[in-house]
């Protein structure tokens, strides 16, 4: 059997962007103007961030793009929207601005390098980018955010047939049925 996760992932995606961010900002000569990540975690909101801990990634999903669809050969393939983001912290607006669409960029193409995200997932796309921005350009801005979209595909997230309980040591069969109701009676109970 076969069960993956929004959790399993997120936390590829985290561990693609943990190796490969670097080498993106390094390769880009953006060190002096992006500093090393503190943490990638799942935090909502820069609210929740803690001046100390910047620059801060995320990685959080929202959920499946559409409904699971079940393949030909019994098991079912879904897409899961992941958006991997970026807070960091510059010294006025100008700076802030420039360094999250930095942050977006190094994100989109870390992910990018590897579309099966260390093959756990069986393809990657980019769909969207967006930054946090206040509405007046003359307000200072010292703390902004960048969120970067991926639709994630995994084959067979889920692999029938279930086993059966543990102990049993048999396999539950796989029942077809043309009716919306079903009864089941256990030893014991009289349903």
């Amino acid at each position: 059997m076969r069960l993956v996760t929004a959790d399993d992932v997120c936390q590829a995606l985290e561990a693609t962007l943990r190796t490969t961010v670097p080498l993106v900002v390094t390769a880009m000569e953006w060190t002096e103007d992006l500093k090393a990540v503190e943490s990638w975690d799942q935090v909502p909101t820069a609210e929740a961030l803690s001046a100390a801990n910047l620059p801060a990634g995320t990685i959080e999903s929202p959920g499946l793009t559409g409904p699971p669809i079940r393949n030909e050969d019994g098991g079912v393939d879904v897409v899961w929207r992941v958006v991997a983001g970026m807070y960091d912290r510059g010294d006025d607006y100008d700076e802030t601005a420039a360094n999250i669409r930095k942050w977006a960029a190094a994100i989109r193409a870390a992910a990018m390098s590897d579309v099966t995200l260390g093959g756990v997932v069986d393809g990657l796309s980019w769909v969207g980018e967006d930054y946090a921005r206040r509405p007046e350009r003359n307000v200072a801005r010292t703390l902004a955010g960048c969120a970067v979209a991926f639709d994630v595909t995994v084959l067979n997230v889920v692999e029938l047939p279930v086993p059966a309980a543990p102990g049993s040591g048999e396999q539950n069969p796989i029942v077809t049925s043309t009716h919306r109701s079903i009864t089941v009676r256990t030893q014991g109970s009289s349903a």
